[in-house]
């Protein structure tokens, strides 16, 4: 059994570079990779499946990338006897062969995630920087169970009118860590299968424009024949648009998917570029034009003038006003009802300013203070996760801004969204 990290090695954790072992039997391949994550990452490397099993057994390594077809030894074998060696071991497989039935054996060893050749430099980085990520705050989370123990253990000797107080900001701080562990495990036992249907699902769907021509040429010639119960003339044209379905299914369940991820952790400052807030509206505003033109016949938008960049995410940003305009959208109750989003600058208080009124059915004051609870929602019969307005408040803080609702029920909801400027990045 494995011995608690402590608050030294943790922070240790969160400033060292991972140590990523790579086996692949292929020269230039294991070249490759090694030049890729060499800047990110501590780096060792091995043609040889057996050589790499004895590293392991010799040294603690956070990540291994190893391929699967290999001949010395499967690859899938060699994750197998890893997790012996080191049960906490994060294992990233490569593969040219992405099939279903690869998936799903890797699936079974625990594999994190997959890397299909040929090998993208910027996807390699990124899911080696995922995998660390998620790593520490495995890391991070043990740590504080280990420590609100400790502080519980304090508490005994302390007395019950101020053991119960702090009781209770102790549950909330564990139930907060739990959830993001949980968060953290629920994405990731998604999106594997996901990636299934996103892989697999386009390759069907051409197999069905090479299949379809015959399928014609049969019906012409010997009349029309069923297809899973169907005539074939009636479902010929429908089994694209099925196909077409799925994919985009695969596509909105990655979006749930992400949107989990950003809740259980992702460092903020990953691509904070300046931005022209306005630019971030109007963009948002676009992407959510179908929903607005079904919700409402007023819906209306102004932009500040000249205001001031502000160093963000612009992507993140853009997310946290579909979320909002998207809510408003879910809330009125007829198309003559109006929604309005502005921008501005608060030159005094140096701030830009986001704000989004609907004319809806208002939020009832006790709820008005678990709105960002992660997963608590008032939509859940119509598919509400209870997840956006927890993301949304979570990158609005990581901009070290605020999220703030006034509201009435039957008057509608207003929400502001507020921004401190800043002109450069911070220091390093």
């Amino acid at each position: 059994m494995s011995a608690q990290p402590t608050a030294a090695q943790s922070a240790r954790a969160a400033a060292r570079r991972p140590s990523v072992l790579i086996l692949d039997d292929e020269e230039i391949v294991l070249e490759s990779l090694k030049d890729t994550l060499r800047e990110s990452c501590v780096v060792a490397a091995t043609l040889s499946p057996r050589e790499a099993l004895e590293w392991l057994a010799a040294r603690p390594y956070d990540i291994l990338l190893s391929d699967i077809m290999m001949e010395e030894m499967d690859g899938l074998e060699v994750i197998r006897r890893a997790r012996v060696l080191q049960p906490e071991l994060t294992a990233i497989v490569v593969t040219g062969y992405g099939t279903l039935e690869v998936a799903v054996a890797a699936l079974r060893e625990g594999v994190w995630d997959f890397l299909e050749k040929p090998l993208l430099p910027d996807v390699v980085v990124q899911t080696v920087a995922r995998a660390w990520r998620m790593r520490r705050a495995e890391i991070e989370n043990r740590r504080l169970v280990e420590e609100l123990k400790m502080r519980n253990e304090e508490l005994l000797r302390l007395g019950e009118v101020a053991r119960l107080q702090q009781e209770q900001q102790l549950f909330q701080a564990s139930r907060m860590v739990s959830l993001g562990t949980l968060v953290a495990g629920v994405a990731h036992e998604i999106n594997n299968p996901n990636n299934f249907i996103m892989l697999n699902a386009p390759f069907l769907r051409e197999v069905w424009q090479v299949v379809k021509p015959m399928a014609d040429a049969r019906a012409a010639e010997q009349g029309d024949f069923p297809i899973a119960g169907q005539p074939y003339t009636r479902v010929r044209e429908e089994i694209a648009l099925l196909f077409n379905d799925v994919i985009e299914g695969a596509r909105r369940i990655k979006h749930i998917v992400d949107e989990l991820r950003s809740y259980a952790g992702r460092d903020p400052s990953d691509y904070k570029c300046l931005t022209e807030i306005n630019a971030v509206v109007a963009s948002a505003v676009a992407l959510v034009a179908k929903n607005i033109k079904s919700a409402t016949a007023n819906f209306s938008v102004s932009y500040g003038d000249n205001l001031p960049k502000l160093y963000a995410d612009a992507q993140r940003l853009e997310q946290v006003v579909i979320n909002l305009v998207q809510n408003s959208c879910q809330a009125l109750t007829s198309r003559d009802r109006a929604i309005e989003v502005s921008t501005r600058y608060d030159g005094q208080g140096r701030n830009l300013e986001i704000r989004v009124r609907d004319e809806g059915v208002g939020i009832p004051p006790e709820n008005l203070s678990r709105l960002t609870d992660p997963f608590f929602t008032t939509k859940r019969d119509a598919g509400g996760t209870g997840l956006g307005l927890s993301v949304s408040a979570t990158i609005v803080k990581n901009h070290g801004g605020t999220l703030e609702f006034i509201s009435e029920p039957g008057r509608g909801t207003t929400v502001l969204v507020n921004l401190p400027i800043s002109k450069l990045p911070p220091a390093s």
